[in-house]
């Protein structure tokens, strides 16, 4: 009696269908770590970003309260930027520091008294020219979003 070849070797190995599920499961979690990651960074960008225009805005307070040069200053908000100056109003050449925002943050609501994008304080009392709210967002998810309120008193609540 003999026995056939296949039932005397035990067969092993992974057959290309296993390959190929064990490659698609791969391929699923490695994109499910790509997206968390992408979204951690995203994240710590924002919170980045709004914790340096947050300390532009108390700096620019505590110049003023300070009478630094016997001067005023201000903030000036845009899209992609929040700007230190001095004086009464914003111009180029009273601009003192610059913080440009992250690519994948940017300033999407300045929602400021008379519609300005400025706030300027008040030597000494630290009183603000304008009072509202500036929010940053994510620009891929305008779900995350972060807001500072300044008071006339010149408080920031963040």
């Amino acid at each position: 009696m003999k026995k056939s070849l296949t039932s005397q070797k035990s067969l092993s190995g992974f057959t290309l269908i296993e390959l190929l599920v064990i490659i698609a499961i791969s391929i699923v979690m490695a994109s499910l770590v790509i997206f968390a990651f992408y979204n951690l960074l995203s994240s710590q960008s924002l919170s980045k970003d709004f914790s340096s225009v947050v300390a532009l805005t108390e700096r620019s307070r505590s110049m003023s309260m300070n009478s630094k040069n016997d001067s005023s200053f201000g903030v000036h908000f845009a899209s992609t930027s929040a700007t230190l100056f001095s004086g009464p109003s914003y111009s180029a050449t009273s601009s003192l520091e610059t913080y440009y925002l992250n690519a994948r943050t940017k300033i999407s609501g300045i929602s400021l008294t008379g519609g300005t994008s400025n706030i300027v304080f008040n030597k000494i009392t630290g009183y603000a020219s304008a009072t509202g709210t500036v929010s940053l967002v994510l620009v891929s998810s305008t779900s995350s979003l972060k807001s500072l309120t300044v008071f006339q008193t010149g408080v920031i609540q963040y």
